[in-house]
């Protein structure tokens, strides 16, 4: 702006530095990506200790499903050291190949149609961010991005830095079942709205690919 000295990138940069914020939003990712890692590694656990009773399936059903928690934990733990110009225009070129050719595995798709349809969908190892004024829905674009990913069978997480866990679980039932909670306060309440909005609870307590956490001081 007018009479206000340029500031150089540089000094943004030096400045995050001496903050310290970049060791520390580092510690971060790799905590949360840990505590994923080792779900995802629990999950699969619990999915094969009984394989050996398992008279409908054969093995390689149970080693498809290890080799492919183990291809996506590798996947996702892939942390580039940069590249030269003539390496990224290759990345550019393949990532054009593969959106000709429909090949979207590096995309999540948000399960929002029109949505998807303007940015793919969710782009792996990138962080998207969705910004917006307060009390305009993004925690509920939030909770529909995870109740969407729950029916496709995606692992996903939410880090609520407002709601606590209780409150996502209320608001994404009430999403998923079409039934507010206040309604529980009516006399009058419909038993199929009671059986819906409690259907939503033993599905969500079942799924075993989300994770809800509030950030607290």
């Amino acid at each position: 702006k007018k009479g206000f000295p340029e500031v150089s990138q540089e000094y943004y940069l030096a400045l995050s530095k001496a903050s310290g914020f970049d060791v520390e939003i580092n510690k971060y990712i790799q905590s949360i990506y840990e505590a994923h890692t080792k779900q995802q590694i629990s999950n699969l656990g619990h999915s094969i200790v009984n394989c050996y009773q398992d008279d409908l399936n054969d093995v390689s059903v149970y080693l498809k499903r290890c080799r492919d928690v183990v291809d996506g934990i590798e996947k996702n733990s892939v942390v580039s050291n940069g590249v030269t110009i003539p390496e990224a225009i290759q990345e550019v070129e393949n990532k054009i190949i593969s959106l000709q050719t429909t090949d979207n595995k590096h995309y999540i798709k948000t399960g929002i149609l029109d949505l998807d349809r303007l940015i793919i969908g969710l782009e792996t190892k990138k962080m998207s961010v969705i910004g917006a004024r307060p009390s305009v829905g993004k925690s509920a674009l939030g909770l529909t991005f995870m109740s969407n990913m729950m029916n496709m069978g995606i692992p996903c997480g939410l880090i609520s830095l407002e709601m606590s866990e209780s409150e996502c679980i209320e608001r994404i039932s009430q999403m998923r079942s079409g039934v507010s909670i206040s309604e529980f306060s009516y006399n009058g309440m419909p038993e199929n709205n009671q059986r819906r909005f409690y259907k939503e609870l033993e599905v969500i307590s079942n799924c075993q690919n989300i994770q809800v956490s509030r950030l607290t001081d």
